[in-house]
């Protein structure tokens, strides 16, 4: 296709395709802490094919990944066939750590509220959505520690000689319980 003119960047188009609807959703969204303070940041990334388990009030549950842009995605309605939330009623979405990370907003879990909505397209509609849950991966420091005897001599430090206070870049601080080398 030939260009309009010059300072039109895009060609004429006329065979515009129809859009495809997809159907209502809700959405977890996933996200790395970088800074590890529990909040989403500008400079925290979404992350993908994180799990997240909804279970339905009926007990019954599905798992959704969360995809490129970091949503993992349920769908909806009282008047469409094979969607994820049919029936109105108390829905626990549950974001499924992998080994290795840690949650670090305190939002492993959520509730969210269904209820029947009359004129609207998928017929049922919710009381709030979940908020971003951050994930890091768990950060560990390895090493021998040594420490000084009163008099002068140098020997291994065990667990009970040292403290280790982690402190996060908002100023909360934590103590990390250390691990006997088995080695």
């Amino acid at each position: 296709m030939a260009l309009t003119n010059k300072n039109n960047y895009y060609a004429n188009r006329t065979n515009w395709y129809p859009i495809k609807a997809v159907g209502p959703n809700i959405s977890n969204y996933i996200y790395n802490d970088l800074n590890r303070n529990g909040v989403y940041d500008v400079d925290d990334q979404p992350l993908m094919k994180i799990a997240v388990k909804m279970t339905r009030p009926d007990g019954t549950w599905v798992v959704r990944r969360s995809n490129l842009n970091g949503f993992a995605n349920f769908t909806h309605s009282l008047t469409e066939e094979k969607v994820d939330v049919y029936e109105p009623g108390e829905y626990v979405f549950e974001v499924i750590v992998p080994d290795g990370w840690e949650i670090t907003s305190n939002n492993k879990i959520q509730t969210a509220t269904y209820m029947e909505a009359p004129h609207t397209r998928p017929g049922i509609i919710v009381d709030k959505v979940p908020d971003p849950v951050g994930i890091a991966p768990i950060l560990t420091v390895s090493g021998i520690v040594k420490k000084r005897e009163k008099d002068g001599t140098v020997s291994n430090a065990t667990t009970s000689d040292v403290v280790i206070k982690a402190t996060s870049p908002g100023g909360k601080e934590r103590e990390v319980p250390l691990e006997e080398d088995v080695h």
